[in-house]
């Protein structure tokens, strides 16, 4: 997908990624699949606050930064 030669395919891609871009559900997903975490069992992740710092987890007891 990175790597189309012909425009129509390009302006697929980019009519795709930035939709991706502007939809957190979709971007979430794609992340999460991307690196490998929504295979793993335990990969829910907080949600993020509104202050744009995620809370402390209560099941791990690690504190994650964004």
């Amino acid at each position: 997908m990175a790597l189309t030669r012909t425009p129509f395919r390009r302006f697929l891609r980019n009519l795709v990624l930035g939709f991706v871009n502007i939809n957190p559900i979709a971007k979430r997903k794609i992340s999460l699949k991307l690196s490998g975490l929504s295979r793993a069992d335990m990969a829910k992740l907080p949600a993020p606050s509104q202050s744009g710092v995620r809370k402390q987890s209560t099941k791990s007891g690690l504190k994650l930064v964004a």
